[in-house]
């Protein structure tokens, strides 16, 4: 059983609402969030492996009355060694319409650790409202959703371990109605179940498919089609509708998992002389094949039906290798069905299949990525920036419930975890271990006087912002705590445009320097507007923002800053790539959950970046 003795996170595939699944270029990406991730945990001695699950369900509750269920599942990991679950959500698959044996395409990439348990919960609903979608975002918008809106269609559990140890890595499992008590979740959700009669152990069945892969690849591959000749193919009511691609992986015991669908066809032709083209598809070649370029695939070409069931019109069979070759070529590819959908179909095959199109694969080249490490290991730095929150709201550092109370046992308060936690995840990709540190939010004397500041320097030097190490900043921050008076408002924009100004000289010196500024924050900001405008204006420059928020309050208003579902605008100005990642304290369940959730999105930045607006190449 190879290396499938270990660890686990998130890959995205999205969808494009109500037409069909858009697959994504940049999903190769998360790679190098894993990478980042399991080259410091390898570091320490930890064994850890890279798998992917993939996901689908067969006779799902019909919960809808004029049509079938619209299935999404919401993926729960737990990692805590403590009596009490607490479960955080990693991820969403896309939305399926109308379908009760759903398969879903988008898959999650984990880190297997061979000595944690690693709980997974899989809950499956019915999706009655439309998510919010971004016009700038490719997303399509599920994790918007609002689950106790939804339908609650059953839920199911197992060990990661079990998983991988399952005869052929595959587990299905019997949907179940939810427990009476959800506390132990991290959204608090409360799932709604439908009025209608529902037997005991009738809620359907998933199948949990995993699949152990490398992560040395770091190919995309870009695909583009075109058909001609398609069986009773044409735009009116009586026919098969505008025709789209299934794309699936075949495994080892020929069962099939879909990776990507592409959008409607464009038609061009006229009569029964129809062409009909497909944008090109960029996707990882590790999620296509998992980097194995003969390894069979399936395609699939379904007509869209405006009143009924869409139909399969044809498929074939190729890998990667023989799709470059057929483009190469100009080679058609013949799509066979074993009963056309047109009586009037009479081109039959020797096994009793008969033709019903031609596929042309215009465009197969693969390209190779740059990866987070690559960059590191060419000398790039991460240079680390600490900003602390100290307004009033956190509560007077001298009494006890305060987020700012230095315990004289050395217990540590709430900043001092996530000051230790998270500096000691960045800390790992700082060569010269020199941080600038600033406080900001409070009284501190200047000349005798003292005035609330909104960006001064940890270490009480006025010349000098750096201090050394982790344990540099906890002691800055103690003397800080001692020494200044707690005040307010919460401005981010000062300590924003301080970080700014030393990843601009960088950028001008066009150094291998890119600097990451740590936030931590225990409530609602103040200056909203000013902050989105800063951050649109750094979103140029070698400079990432990693807010972490403390204590109990609602941090919702972070979600802005976070702009997941598209770039920050105001004022008719857009931000030229995503910089922000927020993550609250709360809801973070060990260590290792708080460097997968900091390196989601760090490591693609610094790709980007370096690659995009530098244009530096690796080797």
């Amino acid at each position: 059983m190879s290396l499938f003795n270990m660890w686990f996170l998130v890959d995205l595939c999205q969808s494009w609402w109500p037409f069909r699944t858009r697959p994504l270029g940049y999903r190769c990406r998360s790679f190098n969030a894993l990478e980042a991730v399991q080259f410091m945990m390898k570091q320490s001695g930890e064994k850890i492996a890279t798998v992917q699950i993939s996901l689908s369900a067969s006779s799902l509750l019909d919960m809808d009355v004029f049509s079938k269920s619209d299935p999404m599942v919401v993926v729960e990991l737990c990692e805590t060694n403590t009596d009490v679950l607490v479960w955080s959500e990693i991820g969403r698959t896309e939305i399926i319409w109308n379908d009760l044996n759903p398969k879903w395409a988008k898959n999650f990439t984990l880190s297997y650790r061979f000595h944690a348990v690693q709980l997974l919960r899989f809950s499956v609903y019915d999706v009655d409202t439309l998510p919010r979608r971004s016009s700038s975002s490719s997303s399509n918008g599920e994790s918007t959703v609002r689950l106790e809106d939804q339908d609650f269609l059953g839920v199911t559990e197992c060990s990661l371990a079990e998983l991988v140890q399952a005869h052929g890595q595959v587990l299905t499992r019997e949907l179940r109605a939810p427990p009476q008590s959800s506390a132990g979740s991290t959204s608090g959700r409360r799932e709604r179940m439908s009025t209608k009669v529902q037997a005991p152990g009738k809620m359907g069945t998933l199948t949990i498919r995993v699949e152990e892969v490398p992560l040395e690849r770091h190919e995309t591959v870009t695909l583009q089609f075109h058909a001609q000749d398609l069986d009773k193919m044409d735009t009116s009511l009586f026919g098969n509708g505008i025709p789209y691609l299934k794309v699936s992986k075949i495994f080892e015991n020929g069962t099939a998992a879909p990776v990507f669908e592409t959008p409607l066809a464009v038609v061009g032709g006229q009569g029964r002389n129809l062409v009909w083209d497909w944008d090109p598809t960029v996707l990882s070649l590790q999620d296509l094949c998992n980097g194995d370029q003969e390894r069979p695939l399936r395609i699939e070409c379904f007509g869209n039906c405006l009143f009924s069931d869409d139909t399969l019109i044809g498929s074939t069979g190729r890998s990667v290798k023989q799709l470059a070759e057929d483009a190469q070529t100009s080679r058609a590819i013949p799509l066979t069905a074993l009963r056309s959908p047109s009586p009037l179909c009479r081109r039959k095959r020797p096994d009793g299949s008969e033709v019903t199109g031609k596929l042309f694969c215009k465009q197969c080249r693969i390209m190779g990525s740059a990866s987070f490490l690559q960059y590191v290991s060419m000398g790039c730095e991460i240079s680390f920036h600490v900003a602390i929150d100290f307004t009033a709201s956190n509560g007077h550092q001298s009494k006890m419930n305060s987020l700012h109370f230095i315990h004289p046992q050395g217990w540590e308060n709430p900043y001092q975890r996530a000051i230790r936690t998270v500096g000691t995840v960045v800390e790992f990709y700082d060569m010269d271990k020199r941080f600038p540190a600033w406080g900001f939010g409070a009284n501190v004397g200047r000349s005798g006087m003292f005035e609330v500041s909104h960006c001064f320097n940890l270490n009480g030097n006025p010349l000098d912002s750096e201090v050394v190490g982790v344990e540099g900043v906890l002691k800055a921050y103690s003397r800080a705590v001692h020494s200044v008076s707690l005040a307010g408002p919460t401005l981010f924009a000062p300590v924003i445009s301080k970080s700014a100004e030393i990843a601009e000289e960088h950028l001008k010196t066009r150094e291998l320097k890119y600097s990451v500024l740590l936030i931590i924050t225990d409530g609602i900001i103040n200056d909203i507007d000013s902050t989105i405008d800063t951050l649109i204006e750094a979103s140029r420059l070698p400079l990432s923002i990693l807010i972490v928020g403390v204590g109990s309050a609602d941090f919702s208003s972070m979600e802005v800053l976070d702009s997941d579902n598209g770039l920050l605008q105001r004022c008719g100005r857009q931000a030229e790539r995503d910089i922000v990642q927020f993550v609250a304290m709360k809801n973070i369940t060990s260590d290792h959950h708080l460097a997968r959730e900091l390196l989601a999105e760090l490591p693609g930045q610094v790709v980007q970046f370096m690659s995009g607006f530098l244009k530096i190449p690796v080797s």
